[in-house]
């Protein structure tokens, strides 16, 4: 039996999603992968391999590795990016490969997410728009991250919303005992009540 070997030099649709492999008859399928592992993929087509890890920032001896971290991109402008190191209770701001210290003039290499547990780490959902971060987390009220006028300045605060939507969550209803008679069936109506319901 002949071997025949394809030869695949295009990986612009990544890796494709189990549920698609057999869909031979689109042309993501003729452009991806079933797994891409340490390589990233290249605008032209083709994959290069995942650079390597720096070693740049070792958090103090009180925190705790099992506590988790949670990076996030923070893009100010095109040539100016950061990435924010979330912590339990604190952000710290990476900008070039160092960590920026003297946040807001307070002496230390971080800024104080109040209510931001590790147990949230893994859930929180994020999103940016020029100079601000929301974070979110069903269970705190939504974090606004503004960047100030330099590197250093970050303001941390709550989100607050003008009109909160409410939901009757413990909604008790009653019902009395009255009744309600009309005297006409049709034309002016007058209601009389057993006693006094409403």
């Amino acid at each position: 039996m002949t071997k025949y070997v394809d030869i695949q030099t295009n990986f612009t649709s990544g890796e494709i999603d189990p549920l698609l492999r057999a869909r031979i008859d689109i042309k993501q399928y003729q452009n991806g992968a079933s797994k891409l592992t340490n390589v990233i993929v290249q605008p032209q087509g083709g994959v290069k391999r995942r650079p390597g890890l720096k070693h740049i920032y070792e958090l103090d001896a009180a925190y705790n590795p099992d506590d988790g971290i949670r990076l996030v991109p923070f893009e100010f402008s095109i040539s100016d990016s950061y990435m924010l190191m979330f912590t339990a209770g604190k952000m710290h701001v990476i900008r070039d490969g160092v960590v920026i210290s003297n946040i807001n003039g307070s002496g230390n290499d971080y800024a104080t997410i109040s209510g931001l547990t590790s147990a949230m780490l893994n859930n929180m959902c994020w999103t940016q728009s020029a100079d601000t971060l929301i974070v979110v987390h069903p269970d705190i009220q939504p974090i606004s991250i503004v960047r100030g006028a330099t590197n250093a300045d970050w303001t941390v605060g709550s989100v607050t919303f003008d009109s909160i939507p409410q939901y009757a969550l413990t909604l008790s209803t009653s019902s009395p005992g009255g009744t309600i008679t009309p005297d006409e069936i049709s034309g002016t109506v007058t209601l009389t009540a057993s006693y006094s319901v409403f």
